[in-house]
């Protein structure tokens, strides 16, 4: 049946399933996000260049070139056998990349949405929470919303990485 008003279809394991994988995302991403927060002061000027959606938005659209252009340019210079060892640091570094994505994005999401200059320790809880919210989303499996939330954190975060590497 239902308990504590959760529909029926979610039974007890799948809320702790939910709670656990949330914890854990929270937990390894809170670490990424501490390193992150502690040199966000270009982050915060790469979110605010433009209005809020403008600014996320180009921002998707570079992380989302840059990851496509470095698969391709992985490949190619693989095809060199002597470019096989840098193909595969690059493509390391662009999985290290994609995993501290959403704690950048976090910070990027927040900096493009708040106009203050607010002190670490703010920023570092906003983002935290806007962590938690993504991977509650990430977790309660929306189909294609979830999906398309995920590209767009995935993406926030690479375009931001490109910024910082190219500016």
């Amino acid at each position: 049946g239902m308990y504590i008003g959760v529909p029926a279809i979610i039974n007890k394991d799948g809320v702790k399933d939910i709670a656990l994988s949330v914890l854990g995302t929270v937990l390894v991403s809170g670490i990424v996000l501490i390193v992150v927060v502690l040199r966000s002061s270009r982050i915060v000027k790469i979110s605010r260049r433009d209005s809020n959606a403008v600014s996320l938005l180009k921002t998707i659209g570079a992380g989302f070139v840059f990851f496509v252009v470095s698969i391709v340019l992985a490949v190619i210079v693989m095809i060199t056998i002597v470019g096989i060892p840098l193909s595969i640091i690059w493509i390391l570094m662009l999985i290290i990349f994609v995993f501290i994505s959403a704690p950048v994005a976090a910070v990027a999401i927040v900096s493009a949405f708040t106009k203050e200059d607010m002190p670490k320790s703010k920023l570092y809880f906003m983002s935290l929470l806007v962590l938690v919210v993504l991977a509650v989303i990430d977790n309660l499996s929306l189909g294609i919303v979830s999906g398309l939330i995920s590209f767009a954190v995935t993406f926030i975060g690479l375009g931001t990485i490109y910024y910082l590497i190219t500016n």
